[in-house]
């Protein structure tokens, strides 16, 4: 195990996230007179957190939260005692002042829009950081709001906690991503997936940025299936062939799901620039078949985009 360090001069402001995982503090770094995001998690075993590995891994990717090396220390992560005497990793990562789900809910009580391009340019720089991390075969597995933090109209990508490295006949969980943003193959229980899980998010994303709200909110998963369903529409027999033969129970059971009808989207979206486009974007990102869904290195080159590409 790592050498234990005891815990470094910062000065603890408020709690900005908290999970399973931990916490996750705005604190002030003494020795750099800054604003700095403190990660601090139990630690269990006697690696590094994977979180820790892959933030290393990300380290030159510029839509991704960096990692701060303690200067004192030369290390990227130390570790201190709780009261309880259990050993706590901490991660300090740079701060950033918003994320994404703060801002949506600033608009919504004010009951205005996002500027459409505002909302493109934020879509836009989101793209771009899961195309750094998909090119390193890493799929962030909890992309939502929330973990897309904004400073100064910058977006970077953050909480890797959920974070993998992929690679192809890899078994894993289905039990990740929160539930409105989860893939159809993870609802299902699909245990062989790959980074397409996060294009699916991101187009849970891009609508909620354009309406407001989640556009899929289900109760349960078997309610957010459903929930998909209805807005989608039902699976065409090309959806029903390839799921009949992943799932893990007998695909049959397809056959007694009730018949959707895909609800207008242009209704939904009228109020949006470039609707059309915004549109057919968002339909290449909501597939149901993973290997049909755009990959982030496509969608950054969606005429959607043509205005920032032409810049």
């Amino acid at each position: 195990m790592e050498k234990l360090q005891s815990m470094p001069n910062y000065e603890i402001i408020r709690i900005i996230g908290s999970g399973a995982f931990g916490y996750v503090f705005e604190a002030f770094d003494q020795q750099r007179r800054q604003k700095v995001a403190l990660k601090r998690m139990q630690k269990v075993g006697k690696f590094q957190s994977r979180e820790c590995e892959i933030l290393q891994q990300l380290k030159q990717c510029s839509y991704v939260v960096k990692i701060l090396v303690q200067e004192h220390i030369m290390q990227d992560v130390f570790y201190s005692k709780s009261e309880d005497n259990k050993m706590i990793q901490n991660i300090i990562l740079e701060f950033m002042d918003q994320n994404l789900e703060d801002i949506i809910q600033e608009h919504r009580k004010k009951e205005i829009y996002l500027d459409c391009k505002v909302l493109k340019n934020y879509l836009y720089q989101t793209f771009k950081g899961l195309d750094q991390i998909h090119r390193k075969h890493i799929a962030h597995r909890d992309l939502k709001p929330e973990n897309i933090l904004v400073k100064d109209g910058k977006i970077k990508l953050c909480d890797f906690g959920s974070a993998k490295q992929l690679h192809p006949v890899t078994i894993n969980t289905p039990y990740i991503v929160s539930r409105f943003y989860r893939a159809p193959e993870l609802l299902l229980g699909i245990t062989e997936y790959d980074v397409s899980i996060d294009i699916w998010a991101m187009g849970c994303i891009m609508a909620e940025l354009a309406l407001l709200e989640p556009f899929f909110i289900g109760k349960s998963d078997g309610d957010q299936f459903f929930k998909i369903l209805r807005i989608l529409g039902s699976f065409s027999k090309q959806d029903l062939k390839y799921y009949q033969k992943v799932v893990p129970f007998n695909g049959k059971l397809f056959k007694e799901f009730p018949n959707y009808e895909r609800i207008n989207l242009n209704k939904k979206f009228e109020h949006i620039d470039d609707k059309d486009l915004f549109i057919d974007l968002l339909s290449k990102l909501l597939k149901y078949i993973p290997e049909e869904r755009i990959t982030a290195s496509q969608a950054l080159k969606h005429q959607y985009f043509k205005e920032l590409l032409d810049q």
